[in-house]
Formats: structure tokens, sequence, C-alpha cells
């Protein structure tokens, strides 16, 4: 049920960068929810072959148990590669969405969640997004985040700098009302991009999933070991019968 537990808990925070996540990051969590439900199962065969003292369902159990225990080896390594990974799959993931800010409620969303959270700018700093927010060396207006307010036709008016860039990479009181705006040399702007913090985020919870995933399978080699034991001896007990 451990496994269960972490890979849930991991799966519910990677589930909140997923638009800046390859796929094969979610695998990972999966797999150990996976795993852990089969052991569930495995070891309540195992109990009853102990109970019953028979020899091939512990024999089975034991198999069984070495199976999983590979394959939870495989998912530490492979998580230990994802994390060496995690910076170039998040910058190509990152400067993709971000062409998508304008026009995409959900990219929107989530670079305002990623900037706020951990207080970034862009993905190498501010000056990502000068050219994704300004067309043709037109500024647009500045761009609304869900927690404050903006006066978007003033805004426009004075825009004539083309220099926005979103407001959740200033650090804006909570409340905010009236015009509000963010600039690239802004006294309040995140300066740091949102590429090493994030990355390092990932590549932390993939190094603690591969760590369970070695641990439970060191557990794991104890429980067959012993598994063997017993059902050698009580392969002996019949034979000296």
């Amino acid at each position: 049920m451990i496994l269960v537990s972490i890979g849930t808990i991991v799966h519910g925070v990677y589930y909140n960068f997923e638009q800046l996540l390859d796929d094969r990051y979610f695998s990972l969590p999966t797999l150990l929810i996976i795993f852990g439900s089969v052991i569930f199962f495995i070891a309540f065969f195992g109990c009853c072959g102990a109970v019953r003292e028979n020899y091939c369902m512990i024999l089975t159990f034991a198999t069984l148990m070495m199976v999983v225990l590979v394959l939870e080896m495989f998912v530490g390594v492979y998580a230990y590669v994802l994390r060496s990974e995690a910076s170039e799959v998040i910058t190509d993931k990152m400067r993709g969405t971000m062409k998508l800010y304008q026009n995409n409620t959900e990219m929107h969303r989530v670079w305002d969640m990623v900037q706020s959270q951990f207080k970034c700018c862009g993905t190498s700093g501010a000056s990502d997004w000068l050219p994704v927010l300004h067309q043709d060396g037109v500024a647009l207006p500045p761009i609304a985040s869900s927690e404050y307010s903006i006066d978007v036709e003033s805004a426009t008016e004075s825009s004539s700098s083309s220099s926005y860039v979103p407001l959740s990479c200033c650090s804006l009181p909570s409340g905010t009302i009236g015009f509000t705006e963010c600039r690239a040399n802004s006294s309040n702007l995140y300066r740091a991009g949102c590429l090493p913090v994030v990355a390092d985020f990932v590549s932390e919870h993939a190094l603690q999933l591969g760590g369970f995933g070695c641990g439970v399978a060191l557990f794991q080699l104890f429980g067959i070991w012993f598994s063997i034991y017993l059902a050698r001896s009580i392969k002996e007990t019949y034979v000296n019968m």
C-alpha cells in the first residue's frame, strides 16, 4: 500500500504541471500504483500458502515477487534516466506552451500558476515573453490574471512600450484592483526563469519515486528469501514424513 500511496501523491503533483511534462513522467507513478496493487494480491496469495503450509503456493508467491522485483528495479533506473532528461524535456514544453498563452485558457492558467507558485518568469527570464506577447513590434495589452483586476482599456492606451509581461511575473499584493501592469523592467518583477526551479522540482520527485521503488525492492528481496526458505522447510517436512 505504500507504493500505491506514493504513486498517487506524485501523480497528483505532476498533474498540476501536465502541460509542461512528457507522458513518460506520468508512467512512473502509474507503474508504482499498479505494482502496489499487484503486490497486495500476491501477498494475500503468499499468506494463504503459509497458513496452509502449501509448498506450491509459497513457491508461486516467491516467483511472482521476483518478477515484480525486477520490474521495480527497472522503474528505479528509469526514474534516474528521466531525472537527467527533465531539463531538456521541460525546456521544449515551456517554449511551446508560451506561444499558446494568449489564446488558450488552460495554458494561461498553468503559466500563471507556475510563475506565481515558484516566483519566476518565462522559461529563462522575462525577456522570453516579449516576442510572444508583442507582435510586429506592437505591444499587446497586459495579460490579466485570475487573481487580479485590470483595466484593459487603459492598459491598451499605455502600451506603447513593448515590455509588458504576464501579471503573474510580478509580485502583486493580493486583491489589487484598478489598472495593474507588469513590465520586463518592473521593480517587483520575478527575475529568475522558471526552467531551473520547475526542472529541479520534477527531478526531485522522479528521484523520490526511484528511491522508494528501490527501497521497497530491497524489502521484497528479504521477503522472497524468507518465502523460499519456508517452502524448502515445508518440502523437507513432507519428505521426512
